[in-house]
């Protein structure tokens, strides 16, 4: 099977096959291990699974045209999606607010943000998308739902919702 191009891919596609990526990594290895094993593992099964991708991909951060700074991404796949995943530390929202901001500055309109720490991978998967500036958490499916027919919010839902 050759390298499927990132404009044959929509985004709700590629996410599912992130997904689906992320899902074998877990189901292989299970939850307690650190990001940089998980991070190996991941890029891995993209590989073998020929998604372009970039591993610790940095993406520049622009205000009103200028470059003010750059922020390394776990992943950057197809050269749209981001894939981060979740450190510990940081709470949640205030994560989940970061990818949001993240993905306005770096012009992107998917990130997703992982915990491998947790018994079911797609609980541990918050998917966020960027669109106008009204932000509400969904669904996943309804995101990329919406996704697919242009939708203007931006928020941050479950993978198994």
């Amino acid at each position: 099977m050759g390298h499927i191009h990132s404009s044959a891919l929509s985004d709700k596609v590629l996410v599912q096959n992130i997904v689906a990526a992320l899902s074998e990594v877990h189901t292989v290895l299970g939850p307690g291990l650190t990001d940089t094993v998980y991070e190996e593992a991941l890029d891995r099964e993209f590989s073998l699974r020929k998604i372009n991708h970039q591993r610790q991909a940095e993406i520049s951060i622009v205000y009103k045209d200028v470059l003010i700074g750059r922020h390394s991404v776990s992943f950057l796949v197809e050269g749209r999606v981001m894939v981060e995943f979740q450190t510990m530390q940081i709470p949640i929202d205030v994560y989940q607010a970061r990818l949001l901001a993240y993905l306005r500055a770096a012009h992107k309109r998917v990130a997703l943000l992982v915990d491998f720490n947790v018994a079911d991978i797609k609980k541990g998967v918050k998917i966020a998308y960027l669109g106008a500036p009204k932000a509400k958490e969904t669904s996943a499916r309804r995101r990329a739902a919406e996704s697919e027919e242009g939708g203007e919010d931006e928020g941050v839902g479950d993978s198994g919702s």
